[in-house]
């Protein structure tokens, strides 16, 4: 059931960039007899407590606006389906799941992040703080006007130039609000670049609207099978630093 929601959010998310509020609602109402039927040992009820550590991330990285609640509500019904971690691991399956999804995303990203070190001057330049271009290059990559204009990408420009007035000024940011819609700031650059044509050619920073909840999809289906893996690296790491 779980592998069965994430899919279809996954494609929605993918498609439309959002996930309809009933959806979550009606594998909300759906999850709650399949937690139920499990009851009757007190470890279950402990690990859902465990378990909610997960959600509990999500919603604070929601309210500042880094993700969306989609992700949040996803892990949040991940609690009632899988609610126990198979007899040989000890963390709650959805930990084990948002540590799993965020691993794949790095990997995903990192061939992109590493090619925008070549521009570190490019983005020291227009950002001037050392802490927010280390920022920048950990989380963007560079990418050329023009191919920002032609692709339907979910990405969003942090260094990019913009008119104000008469001036023509160097945009730095390092984050952008999940709520943007990417079609507004893309045609706010289409315009610029009409009216000033070799600009298309210019290397803008751009970070990609990752969809967290295929990551998420990914790594619930991999779960059965790295969980001890996981856990393993993890206790070993604890014990490195201990």
């Amino acid at each position: 059931m779980a592998l069965v929601m994430l899919s279809i959010a996954s494609y929605r998310d993918l498609k439309y960039r959002e996930v309809d509020p009933w959806y979550w609602i009606i594998f909300g109402v759906i999850s709650i007899p399949i937690y139920l039927l499990g009851l009757g040992r007190e470890s279950m009820i402990t690990y859902t407590l465990y378990s909610l550590i997960a959600p509990g991330i999500t919603l604070l990285l929601a309210l500042t606006g880094f993700i969306g609640f989609a992700d949040f509500f996803a892990l949040l019904i991940l609690v009632f389906l899988i609610p126990k971690p198979f007899p040989d691991n000890l963390l709650p399956p959805t930990l084990v799941i948002l540590i799993l999804s965020n691993v794949i995303l790095l990997i995903t990203v990192l061939p992109f992040v590493i090619s925008s070190i070549r521009y570190y001057g490019l983005i020291r330049s227009s950002c001037g703080s050392f802490l927010r271009t280390l920022v920048i290059l950990s989380t963007g990559f560079p990418m050329r006007v023009r191919e920002y204009l032609r692709k339907n990408w979910f990405v969003f420009p942090l260094v990019y130039s913009i008119e104000e007035g008469s001036e023509i000024k160097r945009i730095c940011r390092t984050s952008f609000d999940v709520s943007e819609d990417p079609k507004d700031l893309r045609n706010k650059v289409r315009e610029f670049v009409e009216k000033y044509s070799s600009y298309e050619e210019e290397i803008i920073i751009v970070t990609w609207g990752a969809p967290l909840i295929l990551y998420i999809f990914i790594a619930t289906l991999l779960y059965p099978f790295v969980a001890g893996y996981v856990e393993s690296l993890l206790r070993s790491l604890v014990n490195l630093f201990i």
